[in-house]
């Protein structure tokens, strides 16, 4: 019997293994309400102050990030947040990340447990941690301001 292409591949390429970078809490203003565009309702979070923390990544959020939102006609969310992460080191990230919440109407007004997300374009001003540029960085986020009316 012929082997695989997956039979042929080197240990290492035949798993993948994650671990967490931080866990980050954010603290937005209320919603600015764009409205009704072609294609989506759109709106606006302001990021007032926030807070990550992590095994190799820690510090705060700094006031004057942004989530624009559009939320589809399938109720379906679609984020593209941009902040910049302080590290207790002083160093400097610029952070992008987007995601969409998506689900059953039911479900959309509980805790979003399982929204992915994608973070990109990450940039570090000084080279304390260059290491996170090159990272592939994946992760659920929770609603909190669903979560904490419940």
């Amino acid at each position: 019997m012929p082997t695989s292409v997956y039979d042929n591949l080197p240990e290492i390429l035949k798993t993948v293994r994650t671990r967490p970078l931080f866990v980050m809490r954010l603290d937005v203003r209320k919603l600015q309400i764009v409205g009704a565009t072609p294609g989506a309702y759109r709106r606006v979070g302001v990021v007032s102050v926030g807070s990550f923390e992590g095994e190799r990544l820690s510090g705060e959020v700094l006031d004057g990030g942004n989530d624009w939102q559009r939320v589809r006609d399938d109720g379906a969310t679609t984020l593209n947040v941009r902040l910049v992460l302080k590290t207790k080191d002083d160093a400097l990230i610029s952070m992008a990340y987007q995601g969409v919440r998506h689900g059953p109407p039911d479900v959309l007004g509980e805790p979003c447990r399982r929204c992915p997300s994608r973070m990109s374009g990450r940039s570090v001003a000084n080279g304390t941690h260059r290491a996170v540029d090159d990272a592939s960085v994946v992760g659920p986020g929770i609603d909190h301001a669903i979560a904490d009316r419940k």
